[in-house]
C-alpha cells in the first residue's frame, strides 16, 4: 500500500489531513485545520508539493521530547504526529515524512470516529492480561 492522505474532522470543527505510511501508520499531520473539506485536500497537496523543498524545524516541547515542524517560508505547513526521544530520531521522522509526503496520493473522504471513542474516559485496554 502507498502512502496517503486521508481527511478526518477535529474537535473544534474545521478539517485536518493526516499523512499515513504505506503500513498505515500515521507519519504526520496538517499544522492547523480548514474550515472545509476541500480547504483541507489544497493544503495536503500543498504539503506534498512542497515537503521536498521546505524548511524542517526542530523544537523540544514541555514532555522534553522532540518534535519536527515543516515551514514555507516561515508559514506552519505540517508537524510531526508524535514526539521523539532523540533529536536524531525527529530528523529520520522528517525524513520519512518527506519521502512519503512526495508519493502520497489523496483520499478523499472524512474519517470518522464515533463518539464512543472520542469520549472514552480512560484507555481501551487495562494493563492485565
Amino acid at each position: 500500500m502507498t502512502p496517503r492522505f486521508r481527511f478526518r474532522r477535529l474537535p473544534d470543527g474545521t478539517f485536518g489531513w493526516m499523512l499515513l505510511g504505506g503500513n498505515n501508520r500515521l507519519i504526520g499531520m496538517a499544522a492547523a485545520g480548514a474550515p472545509t473539506p476541500a480547504r483541507a485536500v489544497s493544503g495536503a497537496e500543498l504539503a506534498r508539493d512542497l515537503a521536498a523543498t521546505a524548511d524542517i524545524a526542530f523544537t523540544v516541547a514541555d514532555d522534553r521530547l522532540w518534535y519536527w515542524r515543516l515551514l514555507d517560508a516561515g508559514a506552519l505547513i505540517a508537524v510531526s504526529a508524535s514526539g521523539f526521544a532523540r533529536k536524531l530520531d525527529a530528523q529520520r521522522a522528517a525524513r520519512r515524512f518527506i519521502r512519503a509526503a512526495g508519493a502520497a496520493h489523496v483520499q478523499l473522504g472524512v474519517v470518522t470516529v464515533p463518539d464512543r471513542v472520542r469520549e472514552r474516559p480512560g484507555p481501551s485496554r487495562t494493563g492485565a492480561r
